[in-house]
């Protein structure tokens, strides 16, 4: 069992907190791929982002510390942006000894579970050089659940994910939806608020496999799994 975080609460990290404190911004993450930063709104208020609500897990067990992974703790999941779908983004903060690495993660209402960023602003970066399609790639990913038919995350390879084929399915995507104006108008904004370019499909592919895969990964276990250690 992981010892209790000390912090129930911590600052919304930049450039969320900018992003929070501009309804315009807000409602661009919004119209960009359905984002919700959950945290106060109130022009007054400071941006907070708050420990994980439990049923925000969906079967995962962030209690449990697994002798195959030493000392890494997913405790430290704070909730940054809810989805239309269910789901929600967190920093993870794997080590009690590196509390500057926050990366950051998605678990689905369907057992989706994802690193998405070794950053905040790559993370935004990479959802607003796919929008509207974020979740279909995030979907394509190795070791995105732990059902039998997936591959392991812990054992899962670049090789894995296939970065020409994902592509293709993109691009056609892109090319065929003639309704994504407004949607990459309001990427636009925000990428220009963080001060990234938008990435290339391809690119932006090849940065999203190596965070999932970037060490540490984000192998938190189901209970039944943790039933089984």
């Amino acid at each position: 069992m992981a010892t209790a975080p000390e912090d129930t609460t911590k600052p919304l990290p930049s450039p969320l907190s900018v992003i929070a404190n501009n309804k315009d911004l807000r409602n661009a993450l919004m119209e960009a791929l359905d984002l919700e930063l959950v945290c106060s709104t109130e022009d007054n208020d400071p941006k907070i982002m708050k420990l994980i609500d439990p049923d925000d897990l969906f079967g995962y067990n962030n209690q449990h510390v697994s002798p195959r992974t030493g000392d890494i703790s997913y405790q430290e999941l704070y909730t940054i942006c809810a989805t239309g779908t269910g789901g929600a983004f967190h920093i993870w903060y794997p080590s009690k000894n590196n509390k500057d690495a926050g990366f950051v993660v998605y678990l689905g209402s369907e057992g989706e579970r994802a690193k998405v960023g070794r950053s905040v602003s790559e993370f935004l970066q990479l959802v607003c050089s796919f929008a509207p399609y974020f979740f279909d790639v995030i979907s394509d990913l190795p070791g995105i659940n732990t059902l039998p038919d997936n591959c392991d995350i812990s054992g899962a390879t670049a090789q894995d994910f296939n970065v020409a084929n994902t592509a293709i399915k993109v691009q056609n995507w892109l090319s065929q939806d003639d309704d994504t104006l407004d949607i990459q108008q309001a990427a636009t904004q925000v990428l220009d608020v963080i001060q990234k370019p938008k990435l290339t499909i391809t690119k932006a592919l090849e940065a999203l496999i190596s965070a999932h895969l970037a060490e540490p990964r984000f192998a938190i276990l189901s209970a039944d799994d943790v039933d089984e250690e």
